[in-house]
Order: C-alpha cells, then structure tokens, then sequence
C-alpha cells in the first residue's frame, strides 16, 4: 500500500555565513514546486511569515565569530597544553544556534568540546538516557581550569 499522503518535519541549522533561511525556504518552494508538495514554515503564533522570516534571516547565517579574541587566545592555550599533539580549530556546532542572544551581546561562541569523546560517547550525550564519561569529565574541568588561567595571567 502506499500512502496517499505524509508530512515531513525538516529541522535546519545556518551555518556561519552561510545562506540566509528566507533564501533557503525560496530554494525549497522551488524543487518542489509542482511536484504536489506544499512547504510551510512553523512561525509561532502571532507573526506572519514574513515577519519571522525577518527575524530569522537577522540572526542566523551571522558571520562566524572572531577568533583573534581574549576567550579565543585562551581556549587554544588551553588545548595546547591540554592536547599538545592536537590541532586547534574552530568548528561546526550544534549549540551554535543557541548562540543567538550571547552573540547579541557581543559574546563569541565557539565549537570547543573541552574533553576528547568518541563519536558513541558524543551520542549518548544527547540521548535518551544523557550521559558522558567520567573520564570525559575530568579532562573537560582540566580544559576549563586552563582555559581560565589563561585569564589571569
């Protein structure tokens, strides 16, 4: 039997720089166009689509967050002596969305996870049953002691 009908729930993130939601959901409405597809965006009550569209496009795409910064400098000192052999990099985050009123305040956000995990371990993080490593743990309160003493230096 197939279905006569579905719905599908698609759950986006902007990467930094990167294409702003009104461009993406225009990008959208046209591959699927005549295809018997309708896309609708979930606005929260009381707002037109256009006007959280607006919003939307304000704060996501932003430009990736300066790295020649205090908190930057000392997160990579941290690393260094942490993780001697690794190199430092900022990276894709998923709490990067969440960013959005720290940003507003000037505040940058980086993809720093001060502990080192396996991809299972990462996982069960966010799963059913959170969790992380103890082991995790220690290294990523050693990470943060650094990273903070790098401050008052």
């Amino acid at each position: 039997m197939i279905p006569s009908s579905a719905h599908v729930r698609l759950n986006c993130r902007g990467i930094p720089g990167g294409q702003k939601p009104r461009e993406f959901l225009t990008q959208v409405r046209e591959v699927t166009n005549g295809h018997g597809v309708r896309v609708a965006l979930a606005v929260p009550e009381g707002k037109s689509e256009d006007q959280y569209l607006d919003e939307l496009d304000e704060t996501w795409a932003a430009p990736p967050a300066d790295i020649d910064t205090p908190l930057f400098r000392a997160l990579a000192g941290a690393a260094g002596e942490a993780y001697p052999d690794a190199v430092f990099t900022p990276a894709l985050f998923e709490a990067g969305t969440s960013l959005a009123p720290w940003r507003k305040r000037g505040i940058p956000g980086y993809g720093v996870y001060p502990y080192v995990i396996t991809n299972e371990q990462l996982v069960a993080m966010h799963g059913n049953d959170e969790r992380i490593h103890i082991e995790a743990l220690r290294q990523g309160t050693a990470f943060m002691y650094k990273m903070v003493s790098h401050f008052l230096r």
